[in-house]
């Protein structure tokens, strides 16, 4: 599953890894346990939900067989990528 959402009074999974997890619950490899600093997140506003630079989540993906080797945006993540779908810094992808 590359992606879940938990809705108020549901209970977390057993079993969560290479996530941000900063709410408490949740157990596995590689998950951040602090909040996360994203670039906007104004209550009302349309939110930038990437990681702002210095966040915890930077550089910080568990990475193995299934680590996708773009972002959501189609940009390349490079070795050490973010946890999150959009990895900061990451170059424009190459027209073809």
């Amino acid at each position: 599953m590359p992606a879940m959402s938990i809705a108020t009074g549901e209970s977390r999974p057993l079993f969560e890894s290479n996530n941000v997890v900063w709410n408490g619950g949740g157990g596995g490899a590689n998950l951040v346990t602090t909040s996360p600093t994203f670039v906007s997140t104004t209550p009302g506003a349309a939110n930038d939900w990437a990681l702002a630079p210095g966040s915890v989540g930077i550089d910080g993906a568990l990475v193995n067989a299934e680590t996708p080797t773009d972002d959501f945006d189609g940009r390349p993540r490079g070795d050490k990528p973010d946890i999150g779908a959009h990895e900061l810094g990451a170059d424009a992808p190459a027209c073809p």
